[in-house]
């Protein structure tokens, strides 16, 4: 079967009046009416960004297969209609995005912007919780004017051929975090950054990931712990409709185990969550002091992909420095297998404008 998308250009209504009779264009965009044309001919008019324009056929077939307020991808040829104005002559027309349709099978573009608008809402979820429960948010540097005097991982350097000033993109605002807690003498606190590297944990993500990393000293193992759910469970919450349940179980080991026989829910948001304990003996160098971790956390899903993290790092045994880090991206692939109408006003992006 020919793929027609691929004979198509892609054009937008505002370049129609440009392009020649019978060329072959791809439209996306939302059904604004239908109409019953005389003559056997069925109008369909879809607007996108750039503006309206009507698109036709003599398919009653294809024109039932649409309703108001879908995104759809229409492939037609340009011709002109009885008052001399160039439309769009159905060839074939896709209906993009339902209610009923998962989030992984979004079309690329309403995907991306899906996930960019879910982003959102799970930063500033998480930002409220932590902050209810006194972490204090601060700014974390992205870019640093100055290269890393230690010997641990190379920095991505950063040339200003026109200044003459490397620079290294932060691959872990850790050392900030750590430094905050140190100067301000705070038990808590907290920063959304952006990692641009890939690492063991998310071999597989792109170059740019967002991280929420919070700091605390001296937590306990169970309100640790318990901050890592809380996380999870409030977010799954905000994010789709009706109640949420969550199963966790508790796996533990040593940092050089692998955990095995992890049994998983399939059910779409009755999210089943592994939650393995390490116990480590892991040294860190610092500029100031010297570091144990000596406990490792890691919320997992289906896949073994870490959602959350957490560590327990001894200044020393008075002193615990207790990490918890959260990666909202891998938090998404708990819902790509949910629905539109599962997921909170997501629904609300496939009509294109307010109804």
């Amino acid at each position: 079967m020919k793929d027609l998308k691929n004979e198509h250009k892609r054009i937008f209504t505002i370049d129609i009046p440009k392009c020649e009779i019978e060329s072959k264009i791809s439209l996306v965009g939302f059904v604004l009416d239908k109409k019953d044309f005389a003559n056997s001919r069925y109008g369909i008019k879809v607007r996108d960004i750039t503006g309206t324009i009507w698109c036709t056929t003599t398919d009653r077939t294809i024109y039932s297969s649409v309703t108001k307020n879908k995104r759809v991808n229409v492939l037609g040829s340009i011709i002109l209609n009885s008052q001399g104005n160039k439309v769009i002559s159905i060839t074939n027309i896709n209906v993009l995005v339902t209610q009923n349709t998962e989030f992984s099978l979004l079309d690329s573009e309403m995907q991306e912007q899906s996930a960019r608008m879910l982003m959102a809402r799970i930063l500033k979820t998480t930002s409220a919780l932590l902050q209810k429960q006194g972490y204090i948010e601060f700014e974390s540097k992205l870019i640093s004017r100055q290269l890393s005097g230690d010997n641990s991982l190379e920095p991505l350097l950063v040339k200003y051929s026109g200044f003459g000033t490397p620079a290294q993109l932060i691959i872990s605002p850790s050392a900030q975090v750590i430094e905050f807690l140190e100067t301000t003498l705070s038990t808590k606190c907290f920063t959304i950054s952006t990692s641009f590297t890939a690492s063991y944990r998310l071999p597989n993500t792109p170059s740019e990931l967002k991280v929420i990393m919070a700091k605390s000293l001296n937590l306990s193992e169970d309100e640790h712990k318990k901050l890592m759910i809380d996380i999870l469970v409030k977010n799954l919450s905000e994010i789709k409709n009706n109640g949420e349940q969550v199963n966790i179980k508790e796996y533990s080991g040593t940092w050089s185990e692998k955990v095995e026989n992890e049994p998983y829910l399939e059910k779409v948001f009755e999210v089943e969550i592994n939650l393995v304990c390490f116990d480590s003996n892991i040294p860190i160098v610092g500029n100031h002091w010297n570091t144990v971790i000596k406990r490792i956390y890691h919320l997992l899903d289906k896949e073994k992909n870490i959602i959350i993290e957490g560590a327990r790092e001894y200044i020393s045994e008075e002193s615990i420095i207790c990490t918890t880090t959260f990666y909202p991206s891998q938090f998404l692939c708990l819902i790509k297998n949910a629905s539109a109408r599962q997921i909170k006003n997501l629904d609300k992006l496939f009509y294109g404008y307010n109804t």
